[in-house]
């Protein structure tokens, strides 16, 4: 009884999303010996743990991450520790006679120990801005980590395929060549029985040699993608392997509509741009606070002596105030401050001072306008990389609807070119064609199971393609 078309391709669509792709067609490697068995999931693995981009690309986060630590720090006071000798060569110049006490003293000469404290009060907006500049240069190195590891996964999927490709062809070849030997040996008996021509003989040697070319071919280029697969997972070229058959997710894909939206939040090149947008906004924010007023406070304590041992006997000094810097216009820095010096525990001394300097060089005027061209030009990017993404998810929608369809196409020719081959078997029994006709067919056949394994590993480098494009990578 014949098993209806609709219900061949049925059972072969369960097959291709169920069980493992081919599972049924393709044939072990006839290598016993083989000492590595490979799943695709095993490969993606060892691909990410070798890759060197990739181990690079993840300890550079922790650099971005003490970036951000040391940003953070800016925040907390800045405490200074110093001790100093201080000689005085011309004696008769720096030194001062008291007439009350009869003592010549010289000031500022011998050990002085001091502890100086700066703490920011206002910046601006600077710090938070270089905290958000080092955030941001994290979110980049992190998003470039997901790139590189989503298209290592897709040149490891898209091997892996090739390598089952060419693995099932092969399993064809062997099957045709062995079947050639089988009806070579049919035509020599027809021959020397009589029944046949010597025309048929040399028909089934030639086609015989075919198969056996198309056999070595198969063979290199299974080899070959065996070997591209070695070099992606970082393993010696000559490792015998052996992978196994790979399923394609039961789950149909939503609809189109449903997976750009999916792809228009998972896809990290519009993250990165937007992570360009926030670095540069905080690089502008650093700019600008260089022309709003910061405030700074500042303390020391101090003590002197004419040696070590006696800096403790000597009186303390004290300075305490705070300080203000602003470009109140380009190229131009105001600085401002009020200090209180304590001397001897009642002496104080009050200072303040005001400066201007005009010209000095200091306009970030320039910079302030690269930055705002520069988040410009990327949020024009941006609306590009939408309109790309876009394209990319609607083709590889396409394409995989396409490999789906062909997949039934290619299982209607299967069926054809079958029945096409026992028609011409009969009609050569009975005289009605010639023996050229019947290797024909059976060559039709062969070429129609390669072109239905091949629509097939298609199907699934599509569904793979579709994945990788919405920024997904599954199948791990």
């Amino acid at each position: 009884m014949k098993i209806p078309t609709k219900l061949k391709i049925y059972w072969l669509s369960v097959i291709l999303i169920v069980s493992p792709i081919m599972a049924a067609l393709a044939k072990p490697d006839g290598n016993e010996n083989t000492p590595l068995t490979l799943s695709l999931s095993e490969c993606i693995e060892r691909a990410f743990a070798t890759s060197a981009d990739l181990e690079y690309s993840k300890n550079t986060l922790s650099s971005h991450q003490e970036r951000i630590r040391q940003a953070r720090l800016d925040r907390w006071p800045t405490t200074t520790m110093s001790l100093s000798k201080n000689k005085i060569i011309d004696v008769e110049d720096f030194s001062y006679y008291d007439p009350q006490t009869g003592q010549v003293f010289i000031p500022g000469e011998g050990y002085e120990f001091a502890v100086s404290l700066t703490a920011p009060i206002y910046t601006g907006g600077r710090l938070s801005g270089e905290i958000d500049q080092a955030r941001a240069a994290y979110m980049s190195n992190s998003i470039d980590y997901k790139t590189l590891e989503r298209n290592l996964w897709m040149d490891v999927v898209a091997t892996y395929v090739t390598a089952l490709e060419q693995r099932a062809e092969k399993s064809v070849r062997i099957e045709q060549v062995a079947k050639a030997v089988e009806s070579l040996k049919l035509a020599e008996t027809r021959l020397a029985a009589g029944q046949g021509i010597r025309y048929d003989v040399m028909l089934e040697k030639a086609y015989l040699a075919d198969a056996r070319l198309e056999l070595v071919k198969s063979e290199n280029a299974y080899q070959d993608a065996l070997r591209s697969l070695l070099l992606l997972i970082h393993e010696p070229l000559d490792l015998e392997v052996s992978i196994e058959n790979i399923s394609v997710p039961e789950q149909k894909p939503a609809g189109l509509e449903m997976l750009i939206q999916q792809g228009l939040e998972n896809r990290e090149d519009i993250q990165k741009i937007q992570t360009e947008i926030n670095a540069l906004n905080a690089s502008l924010k650093i700019l600008e606070s260089s022309r709003k007023p910061t405030f700074e406070f500042f303390a020391e304590y101090g003590k002197q002596g004419q040696s070590l041992s006696d800096i403790n006997n000597d009186d303390n000094r004290v300075t305490a105030g705070i300080s203000v810097h602003f470009s109140p216009f380009w190229n131009s820095t105001m600085s401002a401050g009020t200090y209180r010096d304590r001397i001897n525990s009642n002496d104080y001394m009050q200072r303040n001072y005001l400066s201007l300097n005009l010209m000095d060089g200091s306009s970030r005027l320039a910079d302030v306008m690269e930055s705002e061209f520069a988040i410009r030009k990327n949020e024009l990017l941006l609306v590009d990389l939408k309109h790309q993404i876009i394209l990319e998810i609607s083709e590889a929608f396409e394409r995989q609807h396409e490999s789906e369809i062909a997949l039934e196409a290619k299982t209607l020719q299967l069926d054809a070119s079958e029945e096409n081959f026992a028609i011409e078997q009969k009609r050569n029994e009975l005289g009605l064609n010639q023996y050229k006709d019947v290797v024909d067919a059976r060559t039709d056949v062969i070429s129609a199971r390669i072109n239905l394994n091949y629509a097939m590993y298609r199907y699934a480098y599509d569904r793979a393609r579709l994945e990788y494009v919405l920024g997904n990578t599954p199948w791990r």
